[in-house]
Order: structure tokens, then C-alpha cells, then sequence
């Protein structure tokens, strides 16, 4: 597994490569996304596929961070777009604020870990489920992607197995500005969606702090921090193990999450 992860990432990165020194190779979707994170590549993308994407990627950062919903970056958008796709991109976002307008001023309900200790945050939760594999995850608000893409799929797969997933959300949600009622009404749709044990944690947003406090778990850095236990304690997978940077090619640790939590977790009794 290994291995064949290995030579994928490296096939895909010399294709990248020929798309930077060859700029009028065939349109390759995952290659151009890639590509938005540095340079522009003029690629034979047909305008139509242009304008989608664009509108995607929209509609894809108001589903899982309710940012956009009132941003200039949408007006802006819009201008540029054939009223079709203005209509496409109104109507979801209508649907996405009624949901955020649901959710808003709704009270939090769910475990807190507010008084222990930070070096004890991580022991307590594996000691509160030692015996089962525990996957631990410190999400925030405005950082949902491990979540969609990763845990949520996984959790409908590996229904089976004895896993505790402990959803642990770490935004201030204190905060006086506008971004308090996103971010609370990012926690509530996810309490809703995720399986396993929710707790809240208020962890700062300095990052000598969410350093030291990553350590207790053996992560070096990482603001979307996870961390695979198994039955008798051990750290056997965690956000370190990621194969290549996030910045470059997103969350691309999928396959070996899932390869941990087979090889780790037992049938559910």
C-alpha cells in the first residue's frame, strides 16, 4: 500500500510537471486545481468548464464554511457570469443562508474540556476510551475539510469496526465579531452529521500555542490535528503522517487513514 501510494504521487507529480513546461496539453481537471494554489497555466480549458468551476468552488467554500454568504467576492463573481449561471449560483446560496439563519443563536450542546490541564487534554481523552481505537480530531470552524473529505465518508464505511471518533472543536466561540456565529453555526451542523463523542475545547488561536499543545499527541504542527490511538494506547497514526504538504495537493491522506483504522480497529460486537 506503501508503496503503490509512493509511485501515485510521484506519476502525478511529473504529470504536473509536463503541464507547467507544456501549457497546451489537454485540460486535466485535478491538474488545474492543483495549479490555483501558484500559477496560472493556459491550459485548452473550454470557457463554459471555466465558469462552473468557478461557481463550484463557490458554492463548495459557502457549504463548508457559510463565508461567502454575504461577500464581495460573490458580487464580484456574479458580474462576470451569463445569467444562468447567476441564477445557479443565487438560489444555493439562499438555500445556505437558511440554513445558517436555522443554526444561528441555537445553543452548543455537548461535553467540555474546559479546566484540564492542556498537557492532559490528549491523555484524558484516551484514557476515557482506552481498549477501543480512537480516532481524535481537532477541528475548527472555518477548517472543515478533514471532515468532509476524510472523516465522514469514513465513518459511513467503517460502521462496523469498534472505533470511537471524538470530534473535539477547538474555535473561540467567543469571539465579538461576525465570524462567532459562523463558527457556531459550522459546530452545529456538524454535531449533527458526525458520529461519536463531541467535545468543545477553547484553544487559542497562537500558534506557539497550538504547537506545544499539538505535541502532547507527537504532531510537530498542524491546525487540522488528528490523531489515530489504538486499544492499548499507542499513537499509530497522526497528522505527521501526511505523505506531501496540505498547501500542495489538499488533504490527500485518505488512503492511509483507512488503511490504519482496518489494520487497527476490530470488528464492532
Amino acid at each position: 500500500m506503501i508503496a503503490w501510494q509512493r509511485d501515485a504521487v510521484v506519476a502525478e507529480l511529473e504529470s504536473l510537471e509536463r503541464l507547467v513546461k507544456e501549457p497546451k496539453m489537454i485540460y486535466c481537471p485535478n491538474l488545474s486545481d492543483l495549479l490555483d494554489f501558484s500559477i496560472r497555466v493556459n491550459t485548452l480549458l473550454p470557457p463554459f468548464i471555466e465558469r462552473e468551476k468557478t461557481v463550484w468552488k463557490l458554492l463548495d467554500r459557502m457549504s463548508s464554511e457559510f463565508m461567502l454568504l454575504d461577500s464581495d467576492e460573490i458580487a464580484e463573481t456574479l458580474v462576470n457570469l451569463p445569467p444562468a449561471y447567476q441564477q445557479w449560483l443565487l438560489a444555493w446560496q439562499d438555500i445556505f443562508r437558511e440554513e445558517y439563519n436555522r443554526l444561528d443563536g441555537k445553543v452548543i450542546v455537548g461535553d467540555t474540556l474546559q479546566g484540564i490541564p492542556d498537557s492532559l487534554v490528549f491523555q484524558t481523552l484516551c484514557e476515557r476510551y482506552r481498549g477501543h481505537t480512537i480516532f481524535i480530531n481537532f477541528w475548527r470552524g472555518v477548517t472543515p475539510t478533514l471532515l468532509n473529505h476524510v472523516i465522514l465518508p469514513l465513518q459511513r464505511e467503517l460502521a462496523d469496526l469498534d472505533i470511537v471518533w471524538v470530534n473535539v472543536y477547538n474555535s473561540n466561540l467567543n469571539l465579538k465579531s461576525k465570524y462567532a456565529g459562523w463558527e457556531n453555526a459550522n459546530w452545529l451542523r456538524y454535531f449533527t452529521k458526525l458520529q461519536g463523542e463531541h467535545y468543545y475545547y477553547n484553544m487559542p488561536s497562537r500558534m506557539d500555542w497550538i504547537k506545544s499543545f499539538n505535541k502532547t499527541m507527537g504532531i510537530s504542527n498542524s491546525l487540522d490535528a488528528y490523531c489515530i490511538v489504538s486499544p492499548d494506547g499507542r499513537i499509530v497514526r497522526n497528522s505527521d503522517s501526511k505523505p506531501i504538504p496540505i498547501w500542495l495537493m489538499g488533504y490527500q491522506d485518505y488512503l492511509g487513514i483507512r488503511h490504519c483504522l482496518f489494520q487497527t480497529a476490530s470488528p464492532r460486537n
